[in-house]
């Protein structure tokens, strides 16, 4: 190996593992893309807040985070669901918990979007929390640094 190629090194190392990162996280982000659509062919019926509250819950790092618990019965077929799933992909924490608590109090009557092949699925909201578009938003920024350092340095 020359003088050249040794300086170019750490940069074609960060684009690697930049465009690794890419690979890594984006994986996840195509499954809950998949099942945020698969939800566009659920049905819709009304449901029922039970109760609606935050728990704080920690993340993978140790740091503590609120969530939003909320809990609704549904009717399909004439038999009785109930469920506490809000999104179709993951949920969302932080600063959004309480606006999603505070849109689904107890006793509002909801719309409920369910799986018909298998009624146990349902979600109220059938769109990609918004956190998940910051993170497509920075994962794309990434995908495009890392491929720069490996142009440039391959």
């Amino acid at each position: 190996m020359n003088l050249q190629s040794m300086e170019q090194l750490p940069g074609l190392i960060l684009g690697g593992l930049l465009l690794l990162l890419v690979v890594v996280l984006g994986f996840p982000m195509i499954r809950n893309r998949r099942q945020v659509n698969a939800t566009r062919h659920w049905r819709m019926t009304t449901g029922q807040v039970l109760f609606s509250t935050s728990s704080v819950g920690a993340t993978s790092s140790g740091r503590a985070v609120v969530y939003p618990h909320v809990v609704y019965t549904y009717e399909v077929n004439g038999r009785l669901y109930q469920s506490e799933r809000l999104y179709p992909a993951g949920g969302v924490g932080g600063s959004p918990a309480m606006t999603t608590v505070a849109r689904y109090p107890a006793g509002k009557q909801v719309t409920v979007y369910y799986n018909p092949d298998d009624p146990t699925e349902a979600v109220l909201e059938r769109r990609a929390p918004a956190n998940f578009w910051l993170l497509f938003s920075i994962l794309l920024i990434v995908l495009s640094l890392g491929s720069a350092l490996v142009l440039m340095y391959g």
